[in-house]
């Protein structure tokens, strides 16, 4: 597989989704921190998940509550909030997007060094009883965790499907785990920059990092990362023979070493997908599927 100096491979087909798979998905980003974060920062993030599909919009500290509950009405969409050094948002905001998790929609919480957290440690404290603090200057590439609590990126999580290693950000904070929250990326300092919830039908990413959105932009790397984000918090892992008709959704199976497995069910139940799937005589839409824990699209 050909791979960038990092050692990512190259090509959207090492993605966790499809170019064009999330065609009528929204992610809608609101940038407390304009100054640094904002539309023309964020140009390669929005190419990025435009690729796949996504619809991306994006706010400044400057919109309405309402504005916010307009473009986030259906269950497409996905909520990124990055925070600023300074509070920006009402209680009712922070109702509205404690709810809007609740509700099983997509939620990623961006925040930097201190004191770049002041409204998402509101909100990280509601949903999961924790907070960001520090301020760690980071500016390291990380690799595949070697070890537990090493510094790097977890294997085998969706998220880092085709990932090897991408920039963990300039200036950072970690984040405690709480209320549920894993560990995904330590950073240099062998803290947690990036943590996740995945439970109940809900899902959530906490990360410490925001300017891995715009500082020492990778293709193969934080382009990859920031998609795979996108199309896990989409909740909706997936194939279809044709991207217009889905023919499974939500699949999740396990087989330990030397066991035999036994696909069982109705014509049409699916069966034949799944074991063409496994000889990946097709490309899932989003997701991924492993041997001993090598994503199939590696393995030639």
């Amino acid at each position: 597989v050909k791979t960038d100096m990092f050692g990512n491979p190259l090509g959207p087909e090492y993605d966790l989704a499809k170019d064009g798979a999330f065609k009528g998905y929204k992610v809608v980003i609101v940038s407390l921190c304009s100054t640094w974060v904002n539309k023309t920062s964020l140009r390669p993030v929005i190419d990025a998940l435009q690729k796949k599909g996504f619809s991306v919009l994006i706010f400044t500290e400057k919109f309405t509550l309402q504005e916010l509950k307009n473009v986030l009405d259906d269950n497409n969409s996905q909520l990124w909030l990055i925070a600023d050094q300074t509070g920006h948002l009402s209680e009712e905001h922070y109702e509205f997007i404690c709810d809007f998790f609740q509700r099983g929609r997509g939620l990623y919480i961006w925040s930097d060094n201190a004191p770049f957290f002041v409204d998402t440690n509101i909100i990280i404290s509601r949903l999961f009883h924790t907070e960001m603090k520090g301020d760690y200057l980071g500016r390291k590439v990380l690799t595949i965790q070697k070890a537990k609590k090493e510094p790097g990126i977890i294997k085998d999580h969706l998220i880092t499907t085709g990932v090897q290693s991408f920039y963990e950000g300039s200036t950072i904070s970690n984040v405690r785990i709480d209320g549920g929250l894993k560990p995904l990326v330590y950073s240099s300092d062998g803290l947690i920059v990036t943590a996740y919830y995945d439970s109940d039908d809900k899902r959530c990413l906490v990360d410490g990092g925001f300017t891995r959105l715009y500082a020492e932009w990778d293709s193969a790397g934080t382009d990859r990362f920031v998609v795979n984000c996108a199309a896990w918090l989409a909740n909706l892992e997936r194939f279809g023979y044709y991207p217009e008709k889905i023919v499974l959704h939500d699949v999740s199976l396990y087989a330990k070493p030397g066991q035999k497995i036994a696909f069982v069910g109705a014509t049409g139940a699916g069966k034949t997908t799944i074991t063409n799937l496994i000889n990946r005589f097709y490309d899932i839409e989003s997701g991924m599927i492993t041997y001993d824990g090598i994503d199939v699209k590696l393995i030639k």
